[in-house]
């Protein structure tokens, strides 16, 4: 099992997901989607990064744009 280093940002992301409804057991899977996303256009919209998403499989997910900022600020300089 892959371990996660929490830190601060991804505690927030992390709630935030949950209180979407999301399952922590998806966390991690959604997580390494989301930063595929992130890594291959760190300017991505909310409409292209939901869009890319969905096809990855997470459907009704509709990230905004303080989540997607959220999610940029767990990755840090990795992006």
């Amino acid at each position: 099992m892959m371990m996660f280093v929490m830190n601060q940002h991804k505690i927030l992301f992390l709630r935030k997901l949950e209180d979407r409804g999301m399952k922590q057991h998806a966390f991690p899977g959604l997580y390494w989607s989301i930063k595929s996303c992130l890594h291959s256009n760190p300017e991505i919209s909310d409409a292209e990064i939901n869009r890319r998403l969905e096809r990855l499989g997470w459907k009704d997910l509709n990230l905004d744009r303080a989540t997607v900022d959220l999610a940029k600020a767990c990755f840090g300089p990795e992006l």
